[in-house]
């Protein structure tokens, strides 16, 4: 099965299984229960007085992904869908390899496990991750987007930690493990930088725990909100630092 088709069968099982009720109004009493900086940021963008949807998908362009330092990037296309009611983020990347040979990813966090699929030809398998680390990992990422989608902000496997005017720590617990960051804001209440050491990455000697990275910005209005243009992810290694993702975001789509 390519992973085009497989991803398009995860989506729609997720879609399935997730709630569809109507959204929750966000009011200013819940807004309250968030720590200041993450209030601010979410009255900044326009959210406060909308539903609070449970699902968003996320349009990427212009995406370099660099699978090691110094290492030309692979430019790809991107698309992501999120839920919020149980933590689920499902990511279809598509690009061809020397443009001709069909290039496919799949990166997800889903029935509270992660996994990262990679074939070419569309049928050999390249790469696949599992296990605790890529659980691991792909809850911080969901932590890290939390922002995309808000609805992430109250639900109870969320939970808040200390702050102060420019910054907020938080945890993610899912399947009795628990991951957790820190959210930095600029003055103008943007979310701007996530920072984990609960993120693993994939080397050829096994999972290696590294300090994590995630920044954004260029926000723009889009549809009454205001969204991040774009998205970059970087490892912080004993030998420097490595921009591996660096993306552009084009549209959000709430549902």
């Amino acid at each position: 099965m390519s992973l085009r088709k497989q991803y398009a069968e995860e989506v729609e099982r997720e879609f399935s299984r997730q709630t569809r009720s109507e959204p929750p109004i966000l009011t200013e009493k819940m807004l309250n229960s968030l720590p200041k900086p993450v209030q601010r940021h979410l009255r900044v963008c326009g959210y406060p007085g909308k539903p609070l949807f449970n699902h968003a998908e996320m349009i990427w362009g212009n995406v370099d992904f660099l699978r090691a330092p110094k290492t030309p990037p692979l430019k790809l296309k991107c698309v992501q869908q999120n839920f919020a009611a149980e933590p689920c983020r499902i990511v279809l990347m598509t690009t061809r390899l020397a443009g001709i040979i069909p290039f496919e990813g799949r990166d997800k966090y889903q029935d509270d496990h992660g996994n990262m699929l990679i074939k070419i030809g569309k049928l050999l398998t390249l790469q696949e991750a599992k296990g605790e680390a890529m659980d691991r990992s792909g809850l911080v990422t969901i932590l890290a987007e939390a922002f995309v989608l808000p609805a992430y902000l109250f639900q109870p496997y969320i939970s808040w930690g200390e702050f102060d005017e420019f910054s907020a720590a938080a945890t993610i617990t899912r399947n009795g493990i628990e991951v957790g960051g820190v959210f930095c804001f600029n003055e103008r209440g943007e979310y701007v930088r996530f920072e984990s050491n609960d993120r693993y990455l994939s080397t050829p000697k096994g999972d290696e725990n590294h300090p994590w990275a995630a920044t954004l910005g260029n926000y723009f209005e889009k549809n009454g909100y205001r969204i991040p243009g774009y998205m970059n992810a970087e490892w912080l290694l004993p030998e420097g630092k490595h921009e591996y993702f660096l993306g552009e975001i084009l549209e959000f789509r709430y549902s």
